[in-house]
């Protein structure tokens, strides 16, 4: 019976985080209350009693909107997590955004990986530096020891660069349908 190995990595909670969140919601309130105001000057008579359309409040409504539609977009991410998980040879990551909404990233059968390792390896800096490689961040931490994973999908390189724990780096070294010779060692810096 395989094993399963599991791991989450979040940003560290703290005051400043928790106030932007905050501070997102209020700046959303904001612009739905700009976007009401602006609204109402939007259509109105002109001096002969003709419908007209006022540009400047449409246009002024229509940046409300844009901001608006941003910054809905972006709030969840500064409560974002990344949820890995190893099962019969196959990794998956899945973002997890505000604590609440799930959203799979990558599933990558191990024997689909054509070189991964760690990031501080020769192999990774020789394969970032390639032309048209599609490069997908799914850590948070800068400082901790990560490892990358190159693979092909939709006719192009792809490269996962994840923040696994010791537990985890070691169950996919080991795995045996890891393709042979495809893990690069690290130089023990990061």
């Amino acid at each position: 019976m395989e094993q399963r190995y599991e791991q989450t990595v979040g940003a560290r909670a703290s005051g400043a985080r928790n106030a932007l969140y905050v501070g997102a919601w209020a700046l959303l309130a904001l612009l739905a209350l700009g976007m009401l105001i602006t609204a109402a000057g939007i259509l109105g008579t002109d001096a002969a009693g003709k419908l007209s359309v006022s540009w400047p409040s449409l246009i002024l409504f229509a940046l409300f909107a844009a901001a608006a539609v941003l910054v809905f977009l972006k709030k969840d991410g500064l409560k974002l997590e990344y949820d890995y998980a190893l099962e019969d040879g196959t990794v998956e990551v899945a973002a997890i955004l505000n604590a609440r909404r799930r959203k799979g990233k990558l599933h990558l059968p191990l024997s689909g990986v054509q070189s991964c390792g760690d990031v501080d390896s020769a192999e990774y800096r020789r394969i970032s530096a390639r032309p048209g490689l599609r490069k997908h961040k799914f850590y948070l931490d800068e400082a901790a020891p990560r490892c990358f994973f190159l693979y092909s999908a939709d006719g192009a390189l792809h490269m996962a660069v994840l923040e696994l724990n010791p537990e985890l780096r070691n169950a996919v070294r080991g795995d045996r349908r890891l393709p042979v010779g495809s893990w690069h060692e690290g130089e023990g810096k990061t």
